[in-house]
């Protein structure tokens, strides 16, 4: 009986094993559903914000992204978006600002931070206008080769952060409805990857979905409401067709 249990616990440990190993990878994917998906492998080097935000599979939303804000007030107030819908209205001027956050580490010559809204609600970030912003962030003066950083005594966590804003944008009056925001970085190893094994050009810039070994995406709800009509044009229009009809009324 001894020699029984002893057999299974070995099983039982060696499968936990096992299925560490086998399943160790972990995911960053992009919440907007329906997008094309959007994911990331490891949290070593670059990420959105101060905390890389680990998902099993797509959720929309998750609780926890973070990395982007935005203002409708010309810089003056910055809001958290967290897991919140940005509620705004045709002809509104919008600013967002992403924080990156990096290793001080590294063999890769270059980051890319790019940004897209579906300001058309299409289903893709594809149409013109729609890629928000983008940063090719060269290697600072910092960021050191692995093995020379950790020769001298370097930690794995050490890190800089940034900050990046756009410029005025200005909401279409195209559009009314709920859409998305996607923020994306990664590294010029993983997107020269990406283009070679899908036949593009080696400098193309970061895309809007597919797998990069590093990096993180963060998507984001908005809800655009059509521009409210003042009560005054309402008031301004009730009376004119009054008007109108008493003008037909005493010609006939």
């Amino acid at each position: 009986m001894k020699k029984f249990m002893s057999i299974v616990i070995t099983m039982f440990l060696l499968s936990i094993i096992c299925t560490t190993y086998a399943g160790a990878t972990n995911y960053d994917y992009g919440d907007a559903v329906g997008y094309g998906v959007a994911t990331h492998t490891t949290d070593e080097w670059q990420k959105l914000g101060t905390g890389w935000d680990s998902e099993a599979s797509q959720m929309n939303p998750d609780n926890f992204d973070d990395g982007v804000r935005w203002s409708s007030d010309n810089g003056a107030t910055w809001n958290v978006w967290g897991n919140d819908i940005l509620n705004i209205k045709q002809g509104d001027t919008i600013k967002f600002e992403f924080t990156f956050t990096r290793a001080l580490y590294g063999n890769h010559p270059y980051d890319d931070l790019s940004a897209w809204v579906d300001w058309n609600g299409d289903g893709d970030w594809a149409d013109a206008g729609e890629n928000i912003y983008f940063n090719r962030v060269d290697k600072g003066a910092t960021q050191i080769n692995d093995a020379t950083y950790f020769a001298n005594g370097g930690n794995r966590y050490d890190s800089e952060s940034m900050t990046f804003t756009t410029g005025d944008i200005l909401v279409s009056g195209l559009f009314t409805g709920t859409t998305w925001l996607r923020a994306r970085v990664s590294c010029s190893e993983s997107i020269i990857s990406y283009n070679n094994a899908n036949g593009l050009a080696s400098d193309a810039q970061i895309s809007a979905t597919g797998n990069l070994w590093q990096g993180e995406t963060e998507d984001y709800q908005i809800n655009v409401a059509p521009v409210p009509v003042p009560g005054a044009v309402w008031l301004l229009g009730s009376g004119l067709l009054g008007l109108i009809g008493v003008r037909r009324k005493n010609k006939s």
